[in-house]
This record gives C-alpha cells, structure tokens and sequence, in this order.
C-alpha cells in the first residue's frame, strides 16, 4: 500500500517518491493521509509534514502553500520547505 509524495518548492523538488502515510499542516489543523484518501485540495500552514515510509517516519518542514489530494497522490506546492 503505497501513495505517491510530490513536494515541490520554487527552487526544487524536496520530495519525489512513494511513501505510506503523510500527516500534513492544514490551515485547519494536521491531516493524516492513507492509500484511498478521498480527493481533496486543502491549504497548508507553517508546519513540520510527517511522512512514513517502508524504514521510518521523515519530517519535513513546509512554509505554507497548497495541496492536492488525488488518486493515491499527494502533492504539495509550497513557499519553501527544509
């Protein structure tokens, strides 16, 4: 069970792969994100994205943006992100 994560910031792509879980900084609180996720568009705050993969949890630090929910992916348009 795997989702595809696209993270891309004006400079870069932070994140391009598969992972299987994202929990993600709404403007109305954290998300969590699994394999048939209804399709969705929702802003995103300051926050820290956590996403699972097959060897651990990775945080990555969002700056605010959008994201999109759709057919097992997420991606993730944002101001910048560490």
């Amino acid at each position: 069970m795997t989702l595809q994560l696209c993270v891309m910031a004006p400079d870069q792509v932070v994140w391009d792969g598969p992972i299987e879980q994202a929990i993600l900084p709404t403007t109305t609180g954290q998300m969590g994100v699994l394999q048939g996720h209804t399709p969705l568009v929702t802003a995103l705050d300051i926050g820290v994205m956590m996403a699972r993969t097959t060897t651990g949890w990775e945080a990555v630090v969002l700056m605010g943006g959008f994201g999109l929910v759709k057919d097992d992916r997420i991606t993730l348009l944002v101001n910048e992100a560490e």
